[in-house]
């Protein structure tokens, strides 16, 4: 056995060195978030060389689903983009390494990762961060936080509107006209920039507001600004920042047909 590989996390099978490694996966790519991501490819290393290959799916919403695939093939190691810190967490109590924010190709974060030229960091062991609100199921966090501040809401299922998620309408308080707030809740395309300029264009007529629910690194906010979006981060309400909005809650920007809102 070589020992070249030992250094990577496994264990010893037959006399080699057996790593298993789970990517998640959207198309080709690494999947924006690992809590809503519906497939993974799975490799088996033995002296850093495969000897199984599987593609995993999981249909259904919920960290746990995903959590319950990585114990079924046994795997080592987790490679993602992004991820909860609780789900994290969680992995890293059961035993998995966890390397998160990677981008590029599975098969790249691979050879990236058989190579070292992606770190393997040992468990976090800082205080938990507080758990954020959302579920593996963006779209449903969402929905109930427009609801509980007043909306009417419908899921868009319509394929000529992607990547809409929600409707959220009101009647405006000053004026008792009807608001009309088109929703996306991120993280359906590999490209966020493109999918954010896939909603501006879906979204140009017809709607008094458009929003798009994602974490504000500087990218996505900055996308976001170019075209009038308003960008929702999830982080905010689990910090108590959420709640500091307009007269139209959860939103915070400029109504489009409403300006006497920011006057009242």
């Amino acid at each position: 056995m070589s020992d070249a590989y030992r250094h990577l996390p496994g264990e010893l099978e037959d006399g080699r060195w057996v790593t298993r490694v789970v990517i998640s996966c959207f198309g080709e790519e690494v999947a924006p978030l690992f809590n809503a991501a519906r497939r993974f490819r799975y490799w088996e290393m033995a002296d850093g060389e495969a000897r199984r290959y599987r593609e995993l799916t999981a249909e259904e919403p919920g960290a746990l689903l995903r959590i319950r695939l990585l114990r079924e093939v046994r795997a080592h190691v987790l490679i993602c983009n992004g991820i909860e810190q609780s789900v994290r967490q969680m992995l890293e109590a059961d035993g998995y390494r966890v390397i998160n924010g990677v981008l590029g190709s599975a098969a790249d974060a691979l050879f990236g990762f058989l190579a070292g030229q992606i770190a393997v960091r040992p468990p976090e062991t800082s205080e938990p961060e507080p758990v954020q609100p959302h579920t593996a199921d963006l779209v449903a966090w969402t929905e109930q936080l427009f609801r509980q501040r007043g909306w009417e809401i419908r899921r868009v299922q319509q394929k000529n509107l992607y990547p809409i998620d929600l409707l959220a309408t009101r009647s405006c308080p000053v004026c008792r006209k009807g608001v009309r707030v088109a929703v996306c809740c991120g993280a359906h395309a590999y490209q966020v920039d493109e999918e954010i300029r896939e909603l501006n264009r879906v979204s140009a007529s017809g709607y008094h507001a458009r929003v798009y629910v994602h974490h504000a690194v500087p990218g996505v906010a900055r996308t976001c600004r170019d075209f009038s979006i308003e960008l929702l981060d999830p982080d905010d309400f689990s910090a108590g920042l959420g709640h500091r909005a307009g007269p139209l809650p959860p939103l915070k920007g400029r109504i489009a047909g409403h300006d006497q809102l920011r006057e009242s």
